[in-house]
């Protein structure tokens, strides 16, 4: 499966959407009509872990041990299906599961083919986490998206790159105040660009367009981190 560009992510009024939380996959009415929920009683799912991805495979078999129950909300137009198993499973799900935002829990569906087969793909939700007195044991090949958190739990910087390096530059760690490093690992520097640009936006979006402190103290971030 190939990695859907972030562009093509962006959510529209009347696209089918599936919202991830800790309990429940819920399908939107729109992505319940497409998919023709209503003639299924099952769904069973697959994961691609390197591109962070949920395949939905709809049917009616009771036999499949390993399917989960479709139920109904809203007069049949809305349905759902347990998440629990893959949260609990699965920690690069339960980072999203977990997000407090629910826009960030939403996802626009692909439909595979012309089977009942749907695939969302989730976000990097820095689901690695190390104490600052954890430092060695961050591997020294680890690359992808990073934040660094100060003792009050609030975000101080965003980044990107190979998560031990940029750590022991000058400064970090004698002067920053980190308490915790919480990271997504990618290896893809495309992708590492792009992410670290989506939570950098998402944390001016809710901080009155500031930048962590961190971050803004080096300038506005575009090709370096």
């Amino acid at each position: 499966m190939d990695f859907i560009d972030y562009k093509k992510r962006i959510i529209q009024h009347n696209d089918p959407i599936v919202t991830i939380d800790q309990y429940h996959f819920n399908y939107n009415s729109i992505f319940s009509k497409l998919a023709n929920l209503e003639k299924y009683t099952r769904v069973s799912y697959a994961i691609n872990i390197e591109n962070r991805a949920i395949r939905f495979s709809f049917h009616s078999n009771a036999n499949d041990e390993f399917s989960y129950l479709l139920s109904t909300l809203k007069n049949r137009k809305v349905f759902r299906s347990t998440s629990v198993n893959l949260v609990s499973d699965h920690i690069w799900i339960k980072a999203v599961a977990t997000l407090r935002e629910a826009s960030e829990r939403k996802f626009k569906a692909v439909q595979l083919g012309h089977k009942p087969m749907w695939m969302i793909q989730l976000i990097p939700a820095f689901e690695l986490k190390y104490q600052i007195n954890e430092v060695e044991k961050i591997p020294n090949s680890l690359e992808g998206i990073y934040q660094y958190k100060d003792e009050n739990d609030k975000i101080i910087y965003i980044g990107k790159g190979n998560v031990k390096t940029r750590l022991k530059e000058i400064g970090r760690l004698s002067d920053w105040d980190i308490h915790l490093i919480e990271v997504s690992e990618i290896e893809n520097t495309d992708l590492q660009f792009q992410w670290e640009n989506y939570w950098i936006n998402r944390f001016m979006g809710v901080n009155n367009g500031k930048l962590p402190v961190f971050n803004r103290n080096q300038g506005k971030k575009s090709n370096n981190s």
